[in-house]
């Protein structure tokens, strides 16, 4: 299925499907489990999954977790602001064991009352509150204690303990954003940020910590937020607005420099590298746009430019796009098969240069050295020698119809070339030389 799309395009295409038609086709992959290579398109459906929040059976497990719910990765990471999902049995494992008895046996009598009325929406969040307040308690005094939790999740016990202290207000906060890709709060979503805000423990900026990171998780544009709170004037005060402002500009911060990191020493030249590399140079520009740009927005950006620079290919096209085939079919309806096997042969050669353009303008946008500029040279000079090889040997073409719609097919994918890096002006004027040169 991710040999036809980007991961990204994936994902669009899931969340735009109706609740009933998504849960059949994940059920559909669940039954294929590990039988098929499916596990990339899980990953991607449990992230909607997550979202969706279908009818399940309610364990003190899936409810201890639900404050941090959207910190949960299914891969391991460096950046001590995830949690590895496999990571639940373990907290879960020693909640339990620091909770009293009578209190355990209290919780899990309510479970099981819960999941005869799983519709009590208010009844799960009441009990959550005390789970909640339990768990952070308990986690707070293993963290203390002598380390006998594995490291990797003692490091994360801060995150964990901190969204279960607040837990009621990342619960509605996550539940109050739409599923899908939202790019920014919109006004019933930037109300009851404030509202929980308001709502928070008196150290309102510490806590409010969390409830930033999973907006800058959940947003596209999460530098947005900063400019929603520069505005609400009327209902928290200047100090405390400022204060936010530098809590989620250090979270956008962060989460971008763990990514670029992450970036430096993944594997170079996927096109999930290229995607990651676009996401996180949006993200600097949305930063950038919103004038609260820092020394280490710049370094992260001048990171994520010298790793695309040392990339030897950008590539992340696949297999060719239908609308590129389409395309194909209307200058060639009657010689099909040549005209594929053209825009196979130079199908590579036009997503590195779509890579090389796009990625390239946003780095320029950004104002640090970019080194695909030297790319995009390389990729013009290249493009000019085929062309002047291309114009050479369309003079020699035989008459033969096969052969004129072989060379005319050739011809048209480098003319796409040219428009892609020289505009349109010059790919027309090409067009019609070559066409000449066919018909003489």
């Amino acid at each position: 299925m991710t040999g036809l799309v980007s991961a990204e395009e994936l994902e669009q295409r899931l969340f735009t499907l109706q609740p009933r038609q998504f849960l059949e086709l994940y059920r559909l992959y669940e039954k294929l489990g590990n039988k098929a290579n499916v596990q990339p398109e899980m990953q991607i459906l449990r992230r909607r999954l997550v979202r969706m929040r279908p009818v399940r059976a309610l364990t003190l497990s899936r409810l201890l977790c639900q404050p941090f719910e959207e910190f949960l990765v299914n891969e391991a990471t460096g950046d001590t602001g995830l949690i590895m999902r496999r990571s639940c049995t373990a907290i879960a494992r020693l909640v339990r064991r620091k909770l009293a008895p009578e209190l355990l046996r209290r919780f899990e009598q309510r479970l099981l009352h819960l999941n005869q009325r799983p519709e009590d929406r208010a009844g799960q969040i009441l009990l959550g509150r005390e789970v909640w307040k339990a768990a952070a308690a308990a986690l707070a005094e293993v963290r203390c204690g002598p380390a006998r939790s594995p490291e990797d999740l003692r490091r994360r016990f801060g995150l964990i303990t901190g969204c279960l202290e607040i837990g009621e207000a990342m619960v509605s906060l996550s539940r109050g954003i739409p599923e899908g890709r939202v790019d920014t709060l919109d006004d019933s979503g930037r109300k009851l940020l404030v509202k929980l805000l308001r709502g928070l423990p008196h150290d309102r900026t510490g806590h409010a910590r969390y409830l930033m990171a999973m907006l800058t998780r959940r947003l596209e544009n999460p530098a947005s937020v900063i400019q929603m709170l520069a505005r609400e004037d009327r209902n928290l005060p200047g100090a405390t607005r400022q204060n936010l402002i530098r809590v989620i500009r250090g979270e956008i911060e962060s989460s971008i420099g763990a990514s670029a990191a992450a970036l430096l020493v993944g594997e170079a030249g996927t096109g999930e590298s290229v995607r990651r590399a676009e996401r996180l140079l949006d993200r600097l520009g949305q930063i950038k746009a919103s004038g609260t740009a820092t020394p280490k927005t710049d370094r992260a950006a001048r990171d994520i430019a010298d790793t695309l620079g040392s990339i030897e290919r950008l590539i992340s096209v696949e297999t060719l796009q239908q609308d590129r085939q389409e395309q194909i079919r209307q200058l060639l309806p009657t010689e099909l098969s040549a005209g594929l096997e053209h825009a196979e042969t130079y199908r590579e050669l036009e997503s590195e240069i779509d890579n090389v353009i796009r990625l390239g303008d946003r780095i320029d946008t950004l104002g640090v050295d970019n080194p695909l500029r030297q790319r995009r040279d390389r990729l013009r000079r290249d493009i000019d020698g085929r062309r002047a090889e291309m114009m050479r040997r369309l003079a020699d073409t035989p008459a033969d119809p096969e052969m004129q719609a072989r060379a005319r097919a050739g011809f048209y994918g480098l003319v796409r070339m040219v428009e892609m890096l020289d505009g349109p002006k010059a790919a027309e004027n090409m067009r019609r030389d070559g066409d000449r040169l066919l018909a003489g």
